[in-house]
């Protein structure tokens, strides 16, 4: 295997010389396709266009009953967590997080979590009254999803690459405002609840959400809706 060594020097302004050395190894991997292209050749930056909707004038545009189709598809799948009566998670989905509690997790600039931590977050998780609530919601403000019920954040090993801040294991998933919500159930402290959106479960915060009754999920489900195409509008209540 071949190395090289590269040796980098800096020079500051009081003629202090600093210097950090690098060693490269090339990798090895099974040979493919794309060591046959040719070498030195930039013809595709050269005679390709640069300028994708060169690219996107050329696809055919869907049909208004294919796009119909697909709103139906998708509005189906947002608002699916106003009708259903039930979290429905197999236990493994509802209670995966809890592993951690047994593995080596770290704060932000490398301190240990004690077990004990993760313990007080299960207790707080508050499962014994998983969907008590049974609840229809949605979300008044752009929101997270967290595995537990804390902001906390918990990393691996912060010094092994590809760990640390900002992979947050805690950061389930974001929820946009105006998201539909089931309900299953409040943490201990009261601050937090247990929620299902169309793509995603976990943790709230209380203030994130609102509950919902089925006048207003029908008015908000009404299947016509508008979107914004610029930015910076005003927003005037009609009187």
């Amino acid at each position: 295997m071949k190395k090289f060594i590269f040796t980098l020097g800096l020079f500051t302004t009081l003629s202090t010389s600093l210097f950090a050395v690098t060693l490269l190894s090339i990798g090895e991997r099974t040979r493919s396709d794309i060591d046959n292209m040719p070498s030195n050749q930039i013809n595709d930056t050269l005679f390709i266009d640069q300028d994708p909707t060169a690219f996107s004038q050329q696809a055919e545009p869907m049909s208004a009953m294919e796009q119909l189709d697909y709103d139906d598809v998708y509005n189906e799948k947002f608002f699916e967590p106003w009708h259903i009566s039930d979290m429905n998670l197999l236990e493994g989905e509802k209670i995966w997080q809890f592993m951690f509690a047994k593995r080596k997790m770290y704060r932000r600039f490398g301190e240990r979590i004690p077990k004990s931590w993760f313990q007080t977050q299960i207790k707080n998780s508050n499962f014994d009254n998983y969907n008590a609530l049974a609840q229809h919601a949605i979300t008044i403000k752009h929101t997270n999803l967290k595995l537990y019920p804390t902001n906390k954040e918990f990393y691996y090993n912060t010094t092994r690459t590809g760990e640390g801040f900002p992979f947050d294991y805690n950061q389930n998933s974001s929820v946009y405002m105006n998201t539909p919500l089931f309900a299953s159930h409040y943490s201990l402290d009261g601050r937090w609840i247990y929620v299902k959106t169309a793509f995603a479960f976990g943790w709230m915060e209380v203030e994130s959400m609102a509950f919902v009754t089925p006048s207003f999920q029908e008015v908000f489900e009404n299947n016509h809706y508008y979107i914004t195409t610029t930015d910076n509008l005003n927003l005037i209540e009609d009187e």
